[in-house]
């Protein structure tokens, strides 16, 4: 099982909720909302993160409005930033369901928190009925806990996580000078493939774990999910030319020399 880890620590603000919900799998991915609330095989979470790995299937879940950890301005937070979809149902009287949505298929803009690291819903302050319901569909892992937080420890959170993106990219930034200044001032050419090698690859992790749908493209969620296999494959040749020209494999090992090209060339394309 797969666990993800996050910058957040226990508090009475800030707990982790995902045993509180119950879950329904919805293989056929076409079950309406009105047939859900009909469900009466639900089945209770018992781990401290959801477990589902990747799926295809829709992940409905389902929490008591009457749950302390649930109380109204309590801010729920999916601990995924790459998560695609999240719909809150909130019932507001009777016959009426409040939705609100989430995730990196949508403009951040249009999240219902924008200024949120992780997709994040608050509970709104009118509530009826007994329960509220979350629906889930996504390509990427879904291995993750749910936490509710109180304002504070969402804005706390928020400043911790945002210092430490800021920092890796920093970090990585450092690099790319670096390559860059072994390129103009020594003349090195192999140092620009290294150069466009960190730049992917900077590029690739950060949209794969979300980072850069926060601070790159968060208005563009068409290349949110095309950018990560964009810059992962082109890493490939800007990798593979640096190691042949600071090896001289085409001298020192021909072969060699001739795969790393080959599979260069495949990657690009």
């Amino acid at each position: 099982m797969t666990t993800i880890t996050s910058c957040v620590t226990e508090s009475i603000g800030n707990k982790n909720v995902t045993n509180h919900f119950e879950f329904y799998l919805d293989t056929s991915k076409e079950i309406p909302f009105t047939q859900i609330l009909k469900t009466e095989t639900w089945f209770q979470i018992s781990n401290t993160q959801l477990s589902f790995n990747f799926t295809n299937d829709v992940i409905w879940l389902r929490g008591k409005t009457n749950d302390i950890q649930f109380a109204k301005g309590r801010i729920l937070s999916l601990d995924w930033k790459a998560l695609d979809s999240a719909i809150l149902y909130y019932p507001v009287n009777q016959k009426e369901y409040k939705t609100f949505e989430t995730g990196d298929m949508i403009p951040k803009s249009k999240w219902t928190i924008p200024d949120a690291l992780f997709p994040s819903f608050q509970i709104p302050n009118k509530k009826f009925g007994d329960y509220f319901y979350i629906r889930i569909q996504s390509k990427s892992l879904i291995s993750f806990p749910i936490r509710s937080m109180d304002e504070r420890a969402f804005n706390k959170r928020n400043i911790l996580e945002t210092a430490i993106i800021w920092m890796i990219l920093g970090i990585c930034a450092v690099m790319f000078v670096f390559a860059l200044f072994y390129f103009f001032a020594f003349g090195l050419s192999e140092f620009f493939f290294y150069a466009g090698y960190v730049v992917c690859t900077v590029l690739w992790y950060n949209g794969q774990y979300g980072n850069a749908y926060d601070v790159l493209w968060p208005e563009s969620p068409w290349w949110q999910n095309k950018a990560i296999l964009v810059f992962s494959t082109l890493g490939i040749p800007f990798s593979f030319q640096f190691v042949r020209m600071f090896l001289n494999t085409k001298v020192n090992n021909p072969t060699i020399d001739k795969i790393l090209l080959f599979m260069g060339i495949i990657a690009m394309f």
